[in-house]
Parts: C-alpha cells; structure tokens; sequence
C-alpha cells in the first residue's frame, strides 16, 4: 500500500514566509527559523517545477536564514 502525499509548498511557502516577515518586523527572531521553513517549501517547488533561478534565490535565501540563527540563538 501506497501513501501519496500532495503538498502545496507554493501556498506553504508564501503563507510561512509573510509569518516570517510580521514576525521580524515586530522585534521577534524566531522568524529565522519560520523563514527556513519558507526555503525548505520554495526549494521543494523549484524543483519540482524546475525552476533553477528560483532554487538558487532560494539556497541564498536559507543561507541568510541559517546566519540568523546562529546569530540569534547559537
């Protein structure tokens, strides 16, 4: 048996990272690690849309995402 999942990491993407940007807006890091979790939905639909560009916008992105992190919590 099975199991197949679908995720919408395009909707997931965009609704954690406007999360992410309310939270950082408002003086809260942990917004680094919903920020991550943003990367992680857009890697997962750049490639499975192919989209190269946007993957490495998204690498990029997690990077800032891991810096702030361990500026804030490590």
């Amino acid at each position: 048996m099975s199991m197949n999942i679908k995720v919408d990491s395009e909707f997931l993407g965009s609704s954690t990272a406007l999360v992410g940007a309310f939270l950082m807006s408002t003086g809260y890091p942990v917004a680094f690690f919903v920020f991550l979790v943003s990367n992680l939905f857009f890697i997962k639909m750049s490639l499975d849309k192919k989209m190269k560009s946007f993957l490495a916008m998204q690498g990029a992105f997690m990077t800032t995402s891991l810096i702030g992190i361990w500026n804030n919590f490590l």
